[in-house]
Protein backbone atom coordinates (compact mmCIF):
# COMPACT_ATOMS: atom_id res chain seq x y z
CA UNK A 1 0.00 0.00 0.00
CA UNK A 2 1.53 3.33 -0.98
CA UNK A 3 2.18 6.04 1.60
CA UNK A 4 -0.48 8.46 0.34
CA UNK A 5 -3.21 5.83 0.50
CA UNK A 6 -2.16 4.50 3.90
CA UNK A 7 -2.02 7.98 5.43
CA UNK A 8 -5.39 8.86 3.92
CA UNK A 9 -7.04 5.71 5.25
CA UNK A 10 -5.60 6.38 8.70
CA UNK A 11 -7.08 9.87 8.66
CA UNK A 12 -10.41 8.65 7.34
CA UNK A 13 -10.66 6.20 10.24
CA UNK A 14 -10.47 9.15 12.63
CA UNK A 15 -13.84 10.43 11.42
CA UNK A 16 -16.61 9.81 13.98
CA UNK A 17 -18.58 6.70 12.99
CA UNK A 18 -21.79 8.61 13.62
CA UNK A 19 -20.87 11.46 11.28
CA UNK A 20 -23.08 11.81 8.23
CA UNK A 21 -22.45 13.07 4.73
CA UNK A 22 -24.45 16.02 3.44
CA UNK A 23 -24.48 18.09 0.28
CA UNK A 24 -25.12 21.78 0.96
CA UNK A 25 -28.07 22.99 -1.12
CA UNK A 26 -26.53 26.32 -2.03
CA UNK A 27 -23.34 24.88 -3.51
CA UNK A 28 -23.21 25.15 -7.25
CA UNK A 29 -23.92 21.98 -9.25
CA UNK A 30 -20.38 22.06 -10.58
CA UNK A 31 -18.93 22.12 -7.09
CA UNK A 32 -21.29 19.34 -6.04
CA UNK A 33 -20.01 17.21 -8.91
CA UNK A 34 -16.45 17.90 -7.87
CA UNK A 35 -17.24 17.03 -4.25
CA UNK A 36 -19.02 13.83 -5.25
CA UNK A 37 -16.17 12.84 -7.50
CA UNK A 38 -13.65 13.28 -4.69
CA UNK A 39 -15.82 11.34 -2.25
CA UNK A 40 -16.28 8.46 -4.70
CA UNK A 41 -12.55 8.33 -5.26
CA UNK A 42 -11.95 8.13 -1.53
CA UNK A 43 -10.08 11.42 -1.32
CA UNK A 44 -12.59 13.78 0.29
CA UNK A 45 -14.86 13.51 3.30
CA UNK A 46 -17.59 15.76 4.70
CA UNK A 47 -17.83 15.79 8.45
CA UNK A 48 -21.01 17.24 9.98
CA UNK A 49 -21.83 17.82 13.60
CA UNK A 50 -25.59 17.90 13.17
CA UNK A 51 -28.34 15.97 11.42
CA UNK A 52 -30.94 18.75 11.30
CA UNK A 53 -32.32 20.54 8.29
CA UNK A 54 -29.43 23.04 8.25
CA UNK A 55 -26.37 20.86 8.77
CA UNK A 56 -22.85 22.16 9.00
CA UNK A 57 -20.68 20.68 6.31
CA UNK A 58 -17.02 20.37 7.26
CA UNK A 59 -14.75 18.62 4.80
CA UNK A 60 -11.61 16.74 5.74
CA UNK A 61 -9.49 15.74 2.79
CA UNK A 62 -5.93 14.62 2.31
CA UNK A 63 -4.99 15.69 -1.20
CA UNK A 64 -2.19 14.35 -3.34
CA UNK A 65 -0.20 16.70 -5.52
CA UNK A 66 -1.97 15.31 -8.61
CA UNK A 67 -5.36 16.11 -7.09
CA UNK A 68 -4.81 19.85 -6.71
CA UNK A 69 -6.25 20.74 -10.11
CA UNK A 70 -9.60 19.37 -8.90
CA UNK A 71 -9.95 22.20 -6.37
CA UNK A 72 -8.45 25.01 -8.40
CA UNK A 73 -10.34 28.26 -7.80
CA UNK A 74 -12.90 26.72 -5.47
CA UNK A 75 -12.41 29.02 -2.51
CA UNK A 76 -12.50 32.21 -4.56
CA UNK A 77 -15.62 31.19 -6.50
CA UNK A 78 -17.56 30.61 -3.28
CA UNK A 79 -16.18 33.60 -1.37
CA UNK A 80 -14.24 31.40 1.00
CA UNK A 81 -11.13 32.70 2.71
CA UNK A 82 -8.17 30.32 2.62
CA UNK A 83 -6.34 29.93 5.93
CA UNK A 84 -3.03 28.08 6.20
CA UNK A 85 -1.51 26.40 9.25
CA UNK A 86 1.76 24.49 9.40
CA UNK A 87 2.27 22.22 12.39
CA UNK A 88 4.85 19.64 13.35
CA UNK A 89 6.26 18.03 16.46
CA UNK A 90 2.82 17.84 18.06
CA UNK A 91 2.81 18.14 21.84
CA UNK A 92 0.43 19.37 24.55
CA UNK A 93 1.47 23.05 24.30
CA UNK A 94 1.23 23.15 20.51
CA UNK A 95 -2.10 21.34 20.57
CA UNK A 96 -3.51 23.73 23.16
CA UNK A 97 -2.33 26.71 21.12
CA UNK A 98 -3.89 25.39 17.91
CA UNK A 99 -7.18 24.76 19.70
CA UNK A 100 -7.28 28.33 21.07
CA UNK A 101 -6.33 29.80 17.71
CA UNK A 102 -9.05 27.86 15.88
CA UNK A 103 -11.77 28.57 18.45
CA UNK A 104 -11.10 32.30 18.33
CA UNK A 105 -10.80 32.25 14.52
CA UNK A 106 -14.20 30.59 14.00
CA UNK A 107 -15.87 32.56 16.82
CA UNK A 108 -15.16 35.86 15.06
CA UNK A 109 -15.44 34.81 11.40
CA UNK A 110 -18.40 36.09 9.39
CA UNK A 111 -17.41 34.26 6.20
CA UNK A 112 -16.80 30.57 5.40
CA UNK A 113 -13.21 29.43 5.75
CA UNK A 114 -11.10 26.69 4.21
CA UNK A 115 -8.34 25.71 6.63
CA UNK A 116 -5.34 24.14 4.92
CA UNK A 117 -3.12 22.20 7.28
CA UNK A 118 0.41 21.01 6.44
CA UNK A 119 2.09 18.71 8.92
CA UNK A 120 3.92 15.46 9.55
CA UNK A 121 1.91 12.28 9.97
CA UNK A 122 1.68 12.52 13.76
CA UNK A 123 0.59 16.15 13.62
CA UNK A 124 -2.09 15.41 11.02
CA UNK A 125 -3.72 12.95 13.38
CA UNK A 126 -3.56 15.40 16.29
CA UNK A 127 -4.87 18.24 14.13
CA UNK A 128 -7.81 16.20 12.94
CA UNK A 129 -8.96 15.56 16.51
CA UNK A 130 -8.57 19.26 17.35
CA UNK A 131 -10.49 20.39 14.27
CA UNK A 132 -13.30 17.97 15.07
CA UNK A 133 -13.52 19.18 18.68
CA UNK A 134 -13.68 22.81 17.55
CA UNK A 135 -16.08 22.35 14.63
CA UNK A 136 -18.73 20.45 16.57
CA UNK A 137 -19.24 23.51 18.78
CA UNK A 138 -20.22 25.72 15.84
CA UNK A 139 -23.98 26.12 15.26
CA UNK A 140 -24.07 27.10 11.60
CA UNK A 141 -22.14 27.87 8.43
CA UNK A 142 -19.71 25.98 6.23
CA UNK A 143 -16.03 25.52 6.97
CA UNK A 144 -13.72 23.10 5.20
CA UNK A 145 -10.56 21.38 6.36
CA UNK A 146 -7.85 20.13 4.00
CA UNK A 147 -4.94 18.11 5.29
CA UNK A 148 -1.57 17.74 3.53
CA UNK A 149 1.27 15.39 4.41
CA UNK A 150 4.40 17.54 4.54
CA UNK A 151 6.80 14.86 3.34
CA UNK A 152 4.70 14.05 0.29
CA UNK A 153 4.06 17.70 -0.50
CA UNK A 154 7.69 18.80 -0.25
CA UNK A 155 9.40 15.80 -1.83
CA UNK A 156 9.86 17.51 -5.26
CA UNK A 157 11.42 20.57 -3.59
CA UNK A 158 13.97 19.06 -1.23
CA UNK A 159 16.87 20.81 -2.95
CA UNK A 160 15.29 24.27 -2.64
CA UNK A 161 14.55 23.68 1.02
CA UNK A 162 18.03 22.37 1.67
CA UNK A 163 19.56 25.47 0.07
CA UNK A 164 17.51 27.76 2.32
CA UNK A 165 18.23 25.72 5.42
CA UNK A 166 21.98 25.61 4.80
CA UNK A 167 22.14 29.37 4.39
CA UNK A 168 19.80 30.48 7.18
CA UNK A 169 19.61 27.77 9.84
CA UNK A 170 22.14 27.35 12.62
CA UNK A 171 23.51 23.77 12.41
CA UNK A 172 21.63 21.47 14.80
CA UNK A 173 19.57 24.42 15.98
CA UNK A 174 15.82 24.43 16.57
CA UNK A 175 15.11 25.83 13.12
CA UNK A 176 17.38 23.45 11.21
CA UNK A 177 14.41 21.66 9.62
CA UNK A 178 12.65 21.99 6.27
CA UNK A 179 9.41 22.76 8.12
CA UNK A 180 10.64 26.26 9.04
CA UNK A 181 11.33 27.17 5.41
CA UNK A 182 8.06 26.22 3.71
CA UNK A 183 6.59 29.71 3.29
CA UNK A 184 9.08 31.01 0.68
CA UNK A 185 8.02 28.18 -1.66
CA UNK A 186 4.37 27.86 -0.61
CA UNK A 187 3.27 28.95 -4.11
CA UNK A 188 4.95 25.79 -5.41
CA UNK A 189 3.49 23.55 -2.72
CA UNK A 190 -0.11 24.82 -3.04
CA UNK A 191 -0.34 26.11 -6.63
CA UNK A 192 -4.15 25.81 -6.69
CA UNK A 193 -4.57 28.67 -4.19
CA UNK A 194 -4.53 32.39 -4.94
CA UNK A 195 -4.51 34.43 -1.71
CA UNK A 196 -3.88 32.82 1.67
CA UNK A 197 -3.80 34.03 5.28
CA UNK A 198 -1.07 32.06 7.09
CA UNK A 199 -1.42 31.92 10.85
CA UNK A 200 0.82 30.61 13.61
CA UNK A 201 -0.74 28.29 16.16
CA UNK A 202 -0.01 30.52 19.18
CA UNK A 203 -2.59 33.22 18.45
CA UNK A 204 -5.88 34.57 19.75
CA UNK A 205 -7.98 36.06 16.95
CA UNK A 206 -9.89 39.03 18.35
CA UNK A 207 -11.53 40.25 15.14
CA UNK A 208 -13.23 39.04 11.97
CA UNK A 209 -10.59 37.47 9.75
CA UNK A 210 -12.44 38.98 6.78
CA UNK A 211 -11.06 42.37 7.73
CA UNK A 212 -7.51 41.05 7.77
CA UNK A 213 -8.09 39.57 4.32
CA UNK A 214 -9.18 43.03 3.12
CA UNK A 215 -5.59 44.20 3.63
CA UNK A 216 -4.79 42.42 0.35
CA UNK A 217 -6.58 45.31 -1.37
CA UNK A 218 -3.88 47.67 -0.08
CA UNK A 219 -1.00 45.82 -1.74
CA UNK A 220 0.99 47.75 -4.32
CA UNK A 221 1.48 46.08 -7.74
CA UNK A 222 4.89 44.69 -6.71
CA UNK A 223 3.85 43.38 -3.30
CA UNK A 224 3.78 39.60 -2.87
CA UNK A 225 3.04 39.32 0.85
CA UNK A 226 2.10 41.27 3.96
CA UNK A 227 3.79 40.86 7.34
CA UNK A 228 3.85 42.76 10.62
CA UNK A 229 7.04 44.18 12.08
CA UNK A 230 9.08 42.18 14.58
CA UNK A 231 8.20 43.93 17.86
CA UNK A 232 11.46 43.17 19.65
CA UNK A 233 14.94 44.50 18.78
CA UNK A 234 16.02 41.14 17.31
CA UNK A 235 17.23 42.73 14.09
CA UNK A 236 18.73 45.77 15.76
CA UNK A 237 21.41 43.33 16.81
CA UNK A 238 21.40 41.20 13.65
CA UNK A 239 22.15 44.24 11.44
CA UNK A 240 24.58 45.90 13.88
CA UNK A 241 27.74 44.95 11.99
CA UNK A 242 26.28 46.26 8.74
CA UNK A 243 25.27 49.57 10.36
CA UNK A 244 28.74 50.03 11.82
CA UNK A 245 30.18 49.81 8.30
CA UNK A 246 27.32 51.81 6.76
CA UNK A 247 26.56 54.55 9.23
CA UNK A 248 23.64 56.00 7.26
CA UNK A 249 21.78 52.69 7.14
CA UNK A 250 18.58 52.23 9.15
CA UNK A 251 18.51 48.43 8.81
CA UNK A 252 17.34 47.04 12.14
CA UNK A 253 16.40 50.47 13.50
CA UNK A 254 12.91 50.84 14.96
CA UNK A 255 10.21 51.94 12.50
CA UNK A 256 9.16 54.66 14.95
CA UNK A 257 12.65 56.12 14.47
CA UNK A 258 12.45 55.93 10.68
CA UNK A 259 14.09 52.54 10.25
CA UNK A 260 13.29 49.01 9.17
CA UNK A 261 13.02 46.90 12.31
CA UNK A 262 12.51 43.55 10.60
CA UNK A 263 9.53 41.30 9.96
CA UNK A 264 7.59 38.74 11.99
CA UNK A 265 5.98 35.69 10.40
CA UNK A 266 3.26 34.98 12.99
CA UNK A 267 0.63 36.35 10.59
CA UNK A 268 1.26 36.54 6.84
CA UNK A 269 -0.88 37.52 3.88
CA UNK A 270 0.39 35.54 0.90
CA UNK A 271 -0.51 36.41 -2.67
CA UNK A 272 0.46 33.14 -4.29
CA UNK A 273 -0.34 34.32 -7.80
CA UNK A 274 2.15 37.16 -7.44
CA UNK A 275 4.73 34.88 -5.86
CA UNK A 276 4.47 32.76 -9.02
CA UNK A 277 4.69 35.66 -11.48
CA UNK A 278 7.01 38.16 -9.78
CA UNK A 279 10.35 38.19 -11.56
CA UNK A 280 11.94 40.00 -8.63
CA UNK A 281 10.70 37.43 -6.12
CA UNK A 282 11.94 34.58 -8.29
CA UNK A 283 15.32 36.18 -8.85
CA UNK A 284 15.96 37.07 -5.23
CA UNK A 285 15.40 33.45 -4.17
CA UNK A 286 18.15 32.27 -6.45
CA UNK A 287 20.76 30.85 -4.03
CA UNK A 288 23.46 33.12 -5.44
CA UNK A 289 21.30 36.22 -4.94
CA UNK A 290 20.42 35.24 -1.38
CA UNK A 291 24.05 34.61 -0.57
CA UNK A 292 24.99 38.05 -1.89
CA UNK A 293 22.39 39.63 0.41
CA UNK A 294 23.74 37.66 3.35
CA UNK A 295 27.24 38.92 2.75
CA UNK A 296 26.16 42.47 2.00
CA UNK A 297 24.27 42.78 5.29
CA UNK A 298 26.67 40.60 7.34
CA UNK A 299 23.54 38.60 8.10
CA UNK A 300 24.96 35.25 9.15
CA UNK A 301 24.02 34.62 12.78
CA UNK A 302 20.36 33.93 12.08
CA UNK A 303 18.05 31.62 13.98
CA UNK A 304 14.38 32.26 13.10
CA UNK A 305 13.91 30.32 9.87
CA UNK A 306 12.08 31.99 6.99
CA UNK A 307 11.48 35.11 9.12
CA UNK A 308 15.19 35.91 8.77
CA UNK A 309 15.02 35.37 5.01
CA UNK A 310 12.10 37.74 4.55
CA UNK A 311 13.77 40.33 6.79
CA UNK A 312 17.06 40.46 4.89
CA UNK A 313 15.17 40.58 1.58
CA UNK A 314 12.93 43.31 2.99
CA UNK A 315 15.97 45.41 3.85
CA UNK A 316 16.97 45.37 0.17
CA UNK A 317 13.60 45.10 -1.60
CA UNK A 318 10.90 46.61 0.65
CA UNK A 319 8.51 46.81 -2.31
CA UNK A 320 7.91 43.05 -2.05
CA UNK A 321 6.33 43.39 1.39
CA UNK A 322 3.25 45.17 2.71
CA UNK A 323 3.72 46.36 6.32
CA UNK A 324 0.83 44.79 8.17
CA UNK A 325 -0.46 47.10 10.95
CA UNK A 326 0.75 46.06 14.40
CA UNK A 327 -2.78 45.33 15.70
CA UNK A 328 -2.98 42.35 13.33
CA UNK A 329 0.10 40.71 14.89
CA UNK A 330 0.43 42.07 18.41
CA UNK A 331 3.38 40.04 19.68
CA UNK A 332 3.54 39.67 23.44
CA UNK A 333 7.05 38.29 23.96
CA UNK A 334 9.35 40.52 26.02
CA UNK A 335 12.43 38.32 26.16
CA UNK A 336 14.72 41.10 25.04
CA UNK A 337 13.51 43.30 27.89
CA UNK A 338 13.19 40.77 30.71
CA UNK A 339 15.93 38.25 29.94
CA UNK A 340 18.44 40.04 27.76
CA UNK A 341 18.05 43.27 29.79
CA UNK A 342 17.80 45.44 26.69
CA UNK A 343 17.43 49.19 27.34
CA UNK A 344 13.75 49.66 28.20
CA UNK A 345 13.28 53.01 26.44
CA UNK A 346 14.76 51.67 23.21
CA UNK A 347 12.87 48.38 23.59
CA UNK A 348 9.57 50.26 23.73
CA UNK A 349 10.38 51.98 20.42
CA UNK A 350 10.05 48.51 18.88
CA UNK A 351 7.34 47.10 21.10
CA UNK A 352 4.74 49.86 21.28
CA UNK A 353 1.42 49.36 19.47
CA UNK A 354 -1.30 51.84 20.39
CA UNK A 355 -4.08 50.29 18.28
CA UNK A 356 -6.90 48.04 19.60
CA UNK A 357 -5.55 44.52 19.29
CA UNK A 358 -7.09 42.33 16.60
CA UNK A 359 -4.70 39.36 16.83
CA UNK A 360 -2.72 38.53 19.95
CA UNK A 361 0.47 36.56 19.30
CA UNK A 362 1.81 34.60 22.27
CA UNK A 363 5.28 34.12 20.83
CA UNK A 364 8.11 32.83 23.04
CA UNK A 365 5.45 30.70 24.77
CA UNK A 366 4.02 33.89 26.28
CA UNK A 367 0.64 33.50 27.97
CA UNK A 368 -2.18 35.42 26.31
CA UNK A 369 -4.00 37.21 29.14
CA UNK A 370 -6.71 39.20 27.42
CA UNK A 371 -7.75 41.17 30.51
CA UNK A 372 -4.25 41.98 31.70
CA UNK A 373 -3.16 45.34 30.27
CA UNK A 374 0.41 44.75 31.46
CA UNK A 375 0.47 41.76 29.13
CA UNK A 376 0.38 44.07 26.13
CA UNK A 377 1.67 47.37 27.51
CA UNK A 378 5.16 46.26 28.42
CA UNK A 379 4.93 48.34 31.56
Amino acid sequence: MNLVLSVFIALALLVDENATLHAKDDLSSGNNRMMNSLVKQGRAYHYTNASGTLPKVNRFSLLKKSDLDLVDGRSQSLDYIDILFTFTGANAKLSSGLSRTLNSLFDHASVPLICHFIGDQKSLGVAKHIFKAVLVTLPYGIHQIRLYDMELLTSPYKQQLQNLREMFAAPRGRFDKDFFFLTPIIHLLLPHLKQVVKLDTDLYINADIKHLHEQFDLFSPETVMGLGMELQPVYYCAFRKYRLANTRSTAGVASSLGGFQGLNTGVILLDLDRMKTSNLYRDVFNPTSLQKLQWKYSFHRTHLGDQDIFTVIGAEFPQLFFPLPCEWNRQLCQTWLKTKKFNKNLFMKYYECDKPVKIYHGNCVTKILLNDTKNIAGA
